[in-house]
This record gives structure tokens, C-alpha cells and sequence, in this order.
């Protein structure tokens, strides 16, 4: 608050307020700033140990072809297998790459959260970017979905992590103040949500032409009628009536070649 003093005939003063420098006090109390944490922390312990216990899955997934839905980001496929030999590089030494080296971004991704979480558990911004960077990013470890394809009961926590990639949107939008910039963009919103829940917790869709492939992405323009999805096997699907069709753009040969996630800036 801004005040500043105006003389008058007697010897006092009388203060004048700057009403538009008022900040309101929105601090949340004491317990809520500690649950927020401590729930962040549970949540970052319990998605570590999944991951260090998926590891041992991943590695063994990794070894395997695979060619249809379920498949891990970078499982090769029986063609990848046999390119792979053709190079001399063994299966072993290329699933233990790709067990390890997709540790780095999800753990990292952890810890910058905790971080920002135990700086500014009040900031809404804050939340939100925990909410994204605390859920997609553990993805690329593939453990969550390795330890859905050996049992099933960890196919709801696989999909839900999945899930945080719908948070990007709003978090693109929203950032640096919590406002909608352009301020149509919030119209986006509940289409967003409603189409990453459809490709994540529905079985992979099928397009007329195009063999069966894992969606692990989609964006539409602003116009919300032309739209774009991405997936395993690099492929690329459209559509330009909001979605009720769609028609295969790209495809390559094999999983190795996945595209993880797209963003529409236009049409």
C-alpha cells in the first residue's frame, strides 16, 4: 500500500491511498501451505519408487518386438530387432540405453518440483506447472506403462500420469500471471481435456488405411475444427470438422520413430 500526506491548515496530516496499489492478502494458512507439501512430497516418493520398481520391466520389455498397441516409447519393433543386429548392436545394450538414459528428464522433473512447490505452495501458477511437470514427464520413463502391461491394477495409475500431458494447454496459456492470453484461448480448454481423455483412457483408435498405433498426442487450432494427432510408428493424423474423421498425414516403419506430443498454433 502506497500512502502519501497532504498538508492541511492544522498540524495534522491527512494520508491519501492509492486504492490501485492495494495487494489483498491471499497467503494461504499455515496448514494448507504444509499439506500442500507434504501431499507433493507423497506423491513425488510413491511415483520414484514406481519407477525405480519398473526399471527391471522396461528393461525386459525393451529386449522384446513389439508391433502392436501396448508397446513402450522406443520398443523396436521386428523390424527395429533386426536393423538393430544388422548394426551390431545387441538387444541387451539397446534396452539398457533405453531404460537408463529416460530417467534423466522424469527425476530432474521431480526434483525442480519439489523445488518450486516448497518455495511457492500459495502461487497458483506454481501448482499448475506441478500438475503438468510432475505427471508427463514421468511418462518418458515408460515404467508406468511397463508396469501396466505386466499387471493390470497399475493400468489406472499408467493412464491418470498419462493424463498430465492435457495440462500443457492451459499451462501455455495461463503462464506468467494466471490469465487467458488471448483471452479466447479459454475456450480450448474443455476440448482439450475432453479429447487428451479420449485418446489416453480409450483403446488406440483406429484410422481407415493406417496400422493399428498408440496416440500420445493431440492439438487442435484455434479454430478448434482443424486438429492434429501424434503417436507411436511416427505417425500423423488430421482432421478438419473437429474431429469426427480424421486422415493419416505420415506414418514411418517403425516404434522407433514415435512422436510424443504436438502443439496447433494455426490452422
Amino acid at each position: 500500500v502506497q500512502s502519501q500526506t497532504q498538508p492541511t491548515s492544522g498540524s495534522f496530516a491527512t494520508p491519501i491511498v492509492d486504492s490501485r496499489s492495494v495487494v489483498l492478502p491471499t497467503q494461504l494458512s499455515a496448514k494448507w501451505l504444509r499439506l500442500i507439501r507434504l501431499t507433493w512430497l507423497t506423491y513425488a516418493l510413491v511415483v520414484l519408487a514406481l519407477m525405480l520398481a519398473g526399471l527391471p520391466l522396461v528393461f525386459n520389455q525393451m529386449q522384446t518386438a513389439c508391433n502392436g498397441s501396448g508397446c513402450l516409447w522406443g520398443q523396436p519393433s521386428t523390424t527395429g530387432l533386426q536393423k538393430l543386429t544388422a548394426a551390431g548392436l545387441s538387444p541387451t545394450t539397446y534396452a539398457a540405453y533405453n531404460t537408463v538414459l529416460p530417467l534423466v528428464v522424469p527425476i530432474l522433473s521431480l526434483a525442480l518440483v519439489t523445488i518450486v512447490v516448497w518455495r511457492k505452495p500459495n502461487d497458483r501458477m506454481a501448482l499448475l506447472f506441478a500438475l503438468v511437470m510432475g505427471t508427463c514427464p514421468v511418462n518418458l520413463s515408460n515404467a508406468p506403462m511397463a508396469l501396466a502391461n505386466t499387471y493390470p491394477a497399475f493400468w489406472l495409475f499408467a493412464k491418470v500420469i498419462e493424463f498430465g500431458a492435457a495440462g500443457f494447454l492451459p499451462f501455455f496459456y495461463l503462464f506468467p500471471n494466471g490469465q487467458f492470453v488471448p483471452r479466447w484461448s479459454r475456450w480450448l480448454i474443455l476440448p482439450n481435456f475432453l479429447i487428451v481423455g479420449l485418446v489416453v483412457f480409450l483403446p488406440a483408435s483406429q484410422i481407415p488405411g493406417t496400422p493399428a498405433a498408440t496416440l500420445t498426442g493431440v492439438s487442435f487450432a484455434p479454430d478448434t475444427q482443424h486438429g492434429w494427432a501424434v503417436g507411436h510408428d511416427a505417425l500423423i493424423v488430421a482432421t478438419t470438422d473437429g474431429g469426427r474423421t480424421w486422415s493419416r498425414q505420415h506414418q514411418g516403419e517403425n516404434l522407433q520413430d514415435s512422436f510424443l506430443d504436438v502443439l496447433a498454433l494455426d490452422a
